[in-house]
């Protein structure tokens, strides 16, 4: 990989242009950077044995969403080459936030909460 990356510097003039050298734009693949394998791996193995000790059925899972009062929509048609401009609000409204859990296996909500920020 290194010595392709060296090739294509020497074959540039010692620039790196992605652009000029014809490199595919690609959207990045992200991580985060506090991760943490062996703490992951220790959670699945406890999680392993409640679900041995409880049964699957005891498990909870639990969602979160947010709302703001004002949206602004980001994309919109134009004619290629066309730029298209639109306006937002600079401040930030009011959020809402609407938590709910359910089981496995039945599929009604076990509670809702709804949270709401002055």
């Amino acid at each position: 990989m290194y010595s392709l990356i060296f090739l294509l510097y020497a074959a540039s003039g010692g620039e790196l242009d992605p652009k000029r050298l014809k490199l595919p734009e690609k959207k990045k693949e992200l991580c985060y950077r506090e991760r943490n394998r062996e703490e992951r791996m220790k959670y699945y193995r406890v999680l392993r044995e409640l679900i041995k000790t409880d049964g699957s059925e005891s498990l909870v899972f639990i969602d979160e969403s947010g709302f703001e009062e004002f949206q602004a929509c980001l994309y919109a048609w134009s004619k290629k080459g066309k730029k298209v401009l639109g306006d937002r609000q600079g401040k930030r409204g009011k959020r809402e936030n609407l938590v709910a859990g359910r089981r496995k296996e039945k599929k009604t909500l076990l509670h809702r909460w709804y949270l709401r920020e002055a």
